[in-house]
């Protein structure tokens, strides 16, 4: 095993041992609202998310607070674009529940919600970026680490972009 599939491992290991408890934690009852394994409010659900995260790259009082503000203002920022989102995503559903889907109605529709969630990433990306200026590079070497993982895992379970045809695709896969 290469020293960054074991730097990888051991990162991973870390992150989950610290977050499953506390993911664990956040879980309410299933409803049809709340599907099992969904926490019980979406509030709920990054909050100990975030807590995992902050004791993983060891952030300070002062980190953690400056963090919190700027994921807290990304999500009411992403808040009416993921409502939209899911009201784009349901009309596909529908137009394509239809006896004879129109293709161009279809087609509309598909690029309306990708517009949507291309806004909405860039709301996630900008708001990593301006967490990374918060960081120390010890910090930031760690989070690109904990990216890598999460970035495996999502791969594993087929959500997420497939690696890259040049990429090292050795380092993530374990022995």
């Amino acid at each position: 095993m290469t020293k960054p599939s074991r730097l990888i491992l051991a990162a991973a290991a870390t992150f989950c041992l610290t977050a499953l408890p506390l993911l664990a934690a956040g879980r309410g009852p299933a409803t049809p609202t709340n599907p099992p394994g969904r926490p019980a409010a979406k509030a709920a659900e990054y909050r100990p998310l975030f807590a995992a995260l902050a004791n993983f790259l060891e952030l300070t009082d002062a980190q953690r607070t400056a963090a919190r503000q700027i994921f807290d203002q990304a999500r009411e920022t992403a808040r009416p674009l993921i409502e939209q989102l899911r009201t784009q995503r349901q009309a596909v559903r529908d137009l394509l529940d239809d006896d004879n889907p129109a293709a161009s109605e279809v087609g509309d529709a598909v690029i309306a919600a990708k517009t949507t969630a291309e806004q909405l990433r860039g709301i996630r990306e900008g708001a990593v970026t301006n967490f990374r200026t918060l960081l120390t590079p010890a910090q930031q070497a760690k989070l690109d680490v904990f990216q890598a993982v999460v970035q495996a895992i999502r791969r594993a379970h087929g959500r997420g972009p497939a690696p890259d045809a040049g990429a090292e695709e050795d380092e993530l896969q374990a022995p």
